[in-house]
């Protein structure tokens, strides 16, 4: 299960990139990557984002 603010999730929408595809297996890695590759990605983009980005990533089985 992903629960990501704004500032985490919409950087990563804008240039394409499928939330599912960060979710590997591993909760804790799999959070800081997508937070860390949506920070990077969104000081390149023009619009201005949140000054958030955080997200939660749970196991659920």
């Amino acid at each position: 299960m992903l629960l990501a603010s704004d500032g985490a999730y919409e950087p990563l929408e804008d240039v394409g990139r499928d939330l599912a595809d960060y979710l590997t297996g591993n909760p804790h890695k799999d959070a800081q990557h997508l937070v860390e590759d949506a920070v990077r990605r969104a000081r390149a983009l023009p619009a201005p984002y949140a000054d958030n980005a955080t997200a939660l990533v749970a196991h659920v089985g």
